[in-house]
């Protein structure tokens, strides 16, 4: 899958820094990792790729889209938190279009064009030192993701919300949640993603 340069690296670190001297009680997030980003992608005057950003107007297939040597390469931005056992929890597309047809939504979720995953991993140290913010760079390509259409459990809460979960074939656990418009939820084995680089800040 497509990757950061280390130049754009090195600018993402400085940016994420800049953001940490104004901001030392919350995390990078959300709109603001995904304008940093493109920022930083578009800060390397030796690399071929562009960026393309804009805040609220792309749709719901890319975060940004990079424009590289004539291929254009759509990407989604995602924050997580690790979580025990050695799993980093990730949300994913409200699937609420498909009414509840777990056929049309493993369709979309292994449709050949969906893009990979730029992930920003998050840990919030509070010690004698004061706080410290610990980002890690990875990369996840989309095929990780795909799911098995005919494996999943379906259960109902007792007031009838419906649930379907499954573990792929990659050892990922997937969850699609009714009461949340249908939403995908992975818990990804952190041994599965390509780390790049950590980041701290205090």
């Amino acid at each position: 899958m497509w990757k950061l340069s280390r130049r754009s690296l090195q600018e993402f670190e400085k940016l994420l820094g800049d953001f940490h001297r104004l901001f030392s009680g919350c995390r990078c997030e959300g709109i603001q990792t995904e304008e940093l980003l493109f920022r930083s992608i578009n800060a390397d005057p030796q690399a071929p790729s562009r960026a393309h950003w804009q805040e609220g107007g792309h749709d719901d297939e890319a975060d940004i889209i990079i424009r590289d040597n004539g291929h254009v390469i759509p990407l989604q931005v995602k924050s997580g938190r690790e979580r025990p056992r050695g799993k980093i929890s990730l949300s994913g597309h409200r699937l609420g279009r498909f009414s509840g047809d777990v056929d049309e939504m493993s369709a979309y979720l292994n449709r050949p064009d969906a893009a990979d995953i730029i992930l920003l991993a998050y840990q919030r140290v509070d010690g004698e030192m004061g706080r410290r913010h610990i980002y890690k760079v990875g990369y996840l390509p989309i095929e990780m993701l795909r799911v098995v259409p005919e494996n999943w459990l379906k259960s109902v809460s007792p007031k009838g919300a419906v649930t379907y979960r499954q573990i792929n074939q990659r050892s990922i656990h997937m969850r699609i949640v009714e009461r949340l418009s249908w939403q995908v939820w992975w818990e990804v084995p952190i041994s599965l993603i390509e780390w790049e680089r950590e980041m701290s800040f205090g």
